[in-house]
């Protein structure tokens, strides 16, 4: 079905997918394995997850890769992001992150609007094959 055809949740859908791909994809060794950004077990792209240390709750970050990092199921679900971890993680890899994105969540949303579901789609295109 051609973007222009879908709604705004199946353009949501579709931005989340390709945005978490990319996550996973950004991260993984030329096998295809990523280790979690918190617990560093090892998974493949298929089976690891697009963690958010700020929850996707805030549009401003939902799709901000300084946001991201692939995390496993238990960590990212069972251990709700595991978040001291990806705090003392992402802070060590880029030093005053986190101040900024509590800065970045709290200001002012702007509506999310079709045309910049679009452009997240657009820019990070999907691979069928995964």
């Amino acid at each position: 079905m051609k973007l222009e055809k879908k709604n705004f949740s199946q353009l949501k859908k579709q931005a989340d997918k390709v945005f978490s791909l990319h996550i996973r994809t950004k991260y993984a060794n030329w096998k295809g394995e990523v280790r979690c950004y918190t617990c560093d077990k090892v998974f493949t792209i298929k089976t690891i997850q697009c963690g958010h240390y700020v929850s996707r709750v805030y549009s401003n970050t939902r799709w901000l890769p300084e946001n991201c990092r692939p995390q496993c199921y238990g960590c990212n679900v069972m251990k709700r992001g595991n978040m001291d971890e990806f705090a003392i993680r992402l802070e060590k890899e880029t030093p005053g992150i986190l101040e900024k994105l509590n800065i970045w969540k709290h200001q002012t949303s702007t509506v999310v609007k079709r045309l910049d579901l679009i452009y997240i789609i657009n820019s990070y295109p999907l691979d069928n094959s995964l």
